[in-house]
């Protein structure tokens, strides 16, 4: 009686880990799918994810679509928020249109407070602009808290295999166990303009560089 117990068992733990290997799977082709769908729009704002810093030509592209009219604002969201506020202010963007949500925590934490921000500032559509592997879990979290978010993948950026791989393990433990509490309540603050430092000089010499290299591709 003993060994076909055992055997049953077993067949019960391959079907399982067969089924989570195949969910697990499923959600990283999506993510390739989804990185590769551009789906940018006429929208209330765009929104950068500042952990970690998004490369120049990361922004700079960010730029290029707030410059052709895709959005009127920016949404700023993580945790390195002054080196991307006095980046985008180097590119001439003025306060008003610059809205800082400080947050801390995972990246869907981050998203959570994004959110928060956008709600209370009368966002309602938002364009997500980040690498192609990360799309699909931020466009899931922004759709469950109640934005139209629409997603606007880096240009000729190559697929990351092991930053897909995990995005699919990032993306079902959200699902399973939804936004961990996050360490610090949602503040939103406009910026004041460029805080020169040490480093803005070189910001602005890379950005240059970028923003001329988005405009010709």
């Amino acid at each position: 009686m003993t060994r076909p117990i055992i055997v049953r068992i077993l067949h019960y733990l391959r079907v399982l880990i067969g089924m989570i290997l195949a969910a697990w799977l499923l959600v990283c082709g999506l993510a390739i799918i989804q990185g590769q769908n551009d789906e940018t729009r006429r929208v209330d704002a765009i929104v950068l994810v500042g952990t970690p810093p998004p490369p120049p030509a990361h922004l700079a592209y960010a730029v290029d679509l707030y410059r052709r009219g895709y959005a009127s604002r920016f949404l700023l969201t993580g945790e390195h928020l002054p080196e991307i506020q006095n980046a985008l202010a180097v590119q001439g963007l003025t306060p008003e249109t610059i809205v800082l949500a400080e947050a801390s925590g995972s990246r869907t934490a981050q998203l959570q407070q994004a959110a928060d921000i956008a709600r209370s500032e009368g966002i309602e559509s938002i364009l997500i602009v980040d690498k192609p592997n990360t799309l699909l879990l931020s466009l899931k979290v922004m759709h469950d808290l109640g934005l139209n978010a629409y997603g606007a993948p880096i240009p000729a950026t190559p697929i990351d295999i092991s930053a897909v791989l995990r995005e699919g393990v990032d993306y079902w433990a959200y699902v399973l166990l939804g936004i961990p509490n996050y360490e610090q309540q949602a503040k939103v603050h406009y910026s004041h303009g460029p805080t020169r430092g040490w480093q803005d000089h070189a910001i602005e010499d890379t950005w240059t560089t970028a923003v001329d290299a988005s405009r010709k591709s």
